[in-house]
């Protein structure tokens, strides 16, 4: 089982690096599964978890990088639309989140964070928001993704390290590298599992058939039980929240049945939740969704939180400009961690607190501009069920990825958040300009225009009039 296992990894691999020759759009795919997809190839490969930790994301990167310069090569203008003002946004606050650097009272934890985060950085938000520049890039995607996705999640369900660990499915990568307890994280199982099930179910392509329907069933399945498994409660709660109130937005015209669809939709999603959960957990200890557990979770994270606005409030020298960047670590230590620093696990509540008003209302911005961004595109595009599933897919992602911020990451851990809301700020506005018969961008004339130009000019017309 073992070789099959690892066989059937590299396979993927293989495929992802291939068939980005032909689809570029495959690089985004890669991008999304890369986490587990890691952890799977190292419970096989223990060099890859001493010598080389690094090798399998920096091998998504080159692939990711290699399908963003075909990007430019086949003239899709990748950079169109980028210039917006959720880009402008998101540069501001990065740009003022460095800044905080000069300032900061904890500037080791800031570097530290920065040095992890960076690579993830170029990688999210610089390449991957150029491998998809038109709806229809989107929907390149969903098939490979939600194939893959559900590969991957089967090879970490089979493989024979895993298990559960305080209720939480976890592959032990210390038995194989022999240096002792390393188990994998359980959240980046989970959020794959999560936007898995998301796609699947709200999901509709051009022609509809039983064979689809059926495979779509199976891929929500594996995507819901992979994030149950994992133990995360926040992705399945957020993940089945976003399936039901995205229902309507599939929908041509929105009425009574709009309402009564998330009511079934709720009921057939909960149903399928807490199947999933009784069939999973038998004879497994419950040690993540019992009510001692969930008020142990929602109280550190609490605890993280007001500890972190206190120290901010009491300090009104840094009400505008914040604390600087990682202040959360002169607040809070944790002597026994594995890890020598830590954040707050809530990037608006870091956004206030670290980088002051500036940094949230920058940051509320974003928020803001990408759901009024995501509204023009969806009237701009969405004529079909196709297209209209397309886009609520990328708003559910997009919801996704904000409610796990409440939860989770830290603006120097380059979070997923911005990634969605980068590709919804291009897309609209590129859809924009081809709603108005203009360019998506100020950029010079394409090649078929220069072309004509040359040959107008050649027949005695410098104007080019055709």
């Amino acid at each position: 089982m073992d070789n099959v296992i690892f066989a059937l990894l590299v396979l993927i691999g293989v495929a992802m690096s291939v068939l980005t020759f032909f689809r570029p759009t495959m690089g985004f795919v890669a991008v999304l599964v890369m986490f587990p997809f890691e952890v799977g190839l190292q419970s096989f490969k223990p060099a890859l978890i001493l010598s080389y930790p690094w090798a399998v994301n920096v091998g998504v990167a080159l692939v990711a990088g290699l399908a963003a310069g075909l990007c430019f090569t086949q003239r899709k203008r990748p950079l169109a639309g980028l210039s917006n003002p959720a880009t402008w946004l998101f540069v501001g606050l990065y740009g003022w989140m460095l800044s905080t650097f000069f300032w900061t009272p904890t500037f080791e934890a800031a570097m530290y964070f920065l040095k992890l985060g960076w690579p993830y950085m170029v990688l999210l938000y610089f390449i991957t928001p150029l491998l998809i520049s038109s709806i229809e890039d989107l929907d390149e995607i969903i098939r490979p993704f939600m194939i893959l996705s559900s590969l991957v999640a089967i090879c970490v369900f089979l493989n024979p390290r895993a298990g559960f660990l305080s209720g939480r499915l976890t592959i032990d990568l210390g038995y194989v590298a022999g240096v002792g307890e390393i188990n994998s994280n359980p959240l980046a199982l989970s959020e794959l599992g999560a936007m898995l099930a998301i796609v699947a179910a709200l999901y509709r392509g051009r022609t509809r058939s039983v064979l689809m329907l059926a495979f779509q069933v199976v891929a929500f399945t594996v995507g819901m039980g992979f994030a149950l498994a994992a133990g995360s409660r926040g992705q399945v709660l957020a993940a089945a929240g976003v399936c039901v109130v995205g229902y309507p937005l599939l929908a041509e015209r929105k009425n009574f049945m709009s309402i009564l669809t998330i009511g079934i939709g709720g009921i057939i999603v909960s149903a399928v939740v807490t199947t999933l959960y009784l069939f999973l957990f038998r004879g497994v200890e419950d040690t993540r969704w019992s009510g001692t557990a969930i008020e142990q979770g929602a109280g550190d994270r609490l605890g993280f939180i007001t500890g972190l606005l206190e120290g901010y409030t009491g300090q009104p020298a840094f009400w505008i400009q914040g604390l600087g960047a990682s202040g959360f670590n002169q607040f809070f230590r944790f002597p026994d961690s594995a890890f020598p620093f830590h954040y707050p696990h809530n990037i608006f509540v870091e956004s206030l607190a670290e980088y002051g008003l500036i940094g949230l209302a920058l940051l509320m911005g974003i928020c803001f501009v990408c759901a009024k961004q995501w509204s023009r595109l969806y009237r701009a595009v969405g004529k079909d069920n196709n297209t209209r599933s397309l886009c609520t897919i990328l708003l559910a992602l997009a919801i996704f990825q904000f409610l796990m911020s409440l939860k989770q990451g830290a603006l120097l851990n380059a979070p997923l958040l911005f990634t969605f809301t980068l590709i919804v700020g291009k897309l609209a506005t590129r859809a924009e300009g081809d709603e108005h018969g203009q360019p998506a961008d100020v950029g010079g004339p394409d090649d078929e225009e220069i072309e004509r130009l040359q040959i107008a000019y050649a027949e005695g017309d410098p104007r080019g009039a055709s």
